[in-house]
């Protein structure tokens, strides 16, 4: 299943944006609560976790840095891992700022203010994660520490 979205290049996050990306990131801190994390600064850098729900690409969550977190669709296409998508989250407190969005071939974008387009994009792609039985599966997948 392939999710399109077209995200511009302008524009600042604003603060009623960031709250309700944090309200609807439901799915993803649901997955890590089943995994032990209560927030992502417990997850040590490298810590992952993959949920599989049938019919759909696994999902991948990764703590990749220091307040950095990022979840992904990921397919393998002569050899490359391609992203379909990827969005990484800035964690400032107990928001969520997306500052990197990527979806292969041809769309990539990097803003560490935030951006508001993946902002709305999460919303959908989190609902479409409930609705695909993400957020149950990940009580019985596989979690990888370093």
């Amino acid at each position: 299943m392939r999710l399109q979205t077209n995200l511009s290049k302008s524009g600042k996050t604003g603060l009623s944006q960031t709250h309700e990306v944090n309200s609807l990131m439901g799915s993803i801190k649901q997955i890590l609560r089943i995994h032990g994390y209560q927030t992502v600064e417990e997850m040590e850098v490298g810590d992952h976790i993959t949920v599989e729900a049938s019919g759909f690409m696994d999902l991948v969550i990764e703590k990749i840095g220091d307040h950095r977190i990022s979840v992904g669709h990921y397919y393998e296409q002569h050899g490359d891992l391609l992203s379909d998508p990827e969005i990484v989250f800035k964690i400032q407190g107990s928001e969520w700022i997306p500052v990197r969005y990527t979806q292969h071939p041809h769309i990539h974008r990097h803003n560490e203010h935030g951006l508001p387009q993946a902002m709305e994009f999460a919303k959908s792609w989190d609902l479409n994660l409930k609705r695909q039985g993400f957020a149950e599966s990940g009580d019985n997948e596989q979690v990888n520490a370093p």
